[in-house]
């Protein structure tokens, strides 16, 4: 995926301290990655993986992972499905998503 091709949306936690901040989005990023796994690094699928599941070339995504925020570029088949994702797993685990492919709009819950 490439910047052309794809949808990003950025999640930042909210409103807590910082090391709760960093628990929140860590919560955030192991739930999510359970819908769209990352293209590499740690938690990104096995070949045996890819074998097992032949649509998850669809949902791969490229994750930038800061410690304060999460930036996910998913493909744009899956743009509807990742900015609901997104949204809500950041209510779930209280961190503000910011919708960078859309209109920038910071949605808090």
């Amino acid at each position: 995926m490439n910047s052309v091709g794809s949808r990003a949306t950025t999640a930042v936690p909210r409103g807590v301290c910082r090391s709760d901040k960093q628990a929140n989005l860590r919560s955030f990023y192991n739930e999510l990655i359970q819908t769209f796994p990352p293209m590499n690094g740690p938690g990104a699928p096995t070949e045996e993986a890819w074998r097992r599941d032949a649509e998850l070339l669809g949902r791969m995504s490229d994750y930038s992972v800061g410690t304060l925020l999460v930036y996910g570029a998913f493909s744009w088949s899956q743009a509807r499905t990742a900015r609901d994702t997104f949204t809500e797993l950041g209510a779930k685990h209280e961190v503000a998503v910011a919708m960078v492919s859309d209109d920038g709009s910071i949605l808090r819950s």
